[in-house]
């Protein structure tokens, strides 16, 4: 569907679809591009994203108005070292907010509701849930110092900042298909 950007005084709408009705226009939406452009309603031409690095710089979208069309342009701008210790702070935070709800979904393939359920265990007398104890702390106390040296090394500048999901593809299932690693 074609969108359509208002320009008045030189400031331009996001892009939409026509009204359907505008300036006491009924149907204004199935007018011509000619027509409509008489009330100052122009086709959007959307632009694609350039290529960058989220770690070290940002996109800035601007509107152009040449006088037939509006034209989406992205511009890549360096992100200033506090944005991108700002960018890595966000990263991490996210990454860290994360860790708890991975590490509860480990566990359920062994029918634990979470990991705090599933590390409840280690003082139990019951042998073979004791194990599966050990084996969920040892588990939790690894990624939260495998999260703990990505932090330090990220800050160090030592670590390259990775995504979410890829920092948690790097790490090994606690268990496979229910059955011990």
């Amino acid at each position: 569907m074609t969108q359509f950007c208002h320009v008045s005084n030189g400031i331009i709408s996001r892009p939409q679809p026509l009204p359907s009705e505008w300036a006491n226009v009924s149907n204004f939406n199935t007018n011509s591009i000619e027509f409509v452009a008489s009330y100052n309603w122009y086709p959007f031409v959307p632009a694609d994203k350039p290529a960058y690095t989220e770690t070290t710089q940002k996109l800035v979208e601007s509107m152009l108005f040449d006088g037939q069309q509006v034209n989406q342009v992205w511009t890549v701008v360096d992100l200033t070292p506090q944005e991108q210790a700002e960018f890595a702070t966000a990263r991490l935070t996210e990454i860290g907010n994360q860790v708890g709800p991975f590490l509860d979904q480990q566990v359920q393939v062994k029918q634990y509701d979470s990991i705090l359920s599933a590390t409840s265990w280690n003082l139990s007398n019951i042998t073979v849930y004791k194990a599966k104890a050990e084996q969920a702390t040892t588990y939790r106390d690894s990624v939260w110092e495998q999260f703990g040296n990505l932090v330090a090394g990220v800050q160090a500048g030592n670590t390259p900042l990775p995504t979410v999901d890829g920092w948690f593809a790097t790490l090994p299932p606690l268990w496979h298909n229910g059955t011990s690693s």
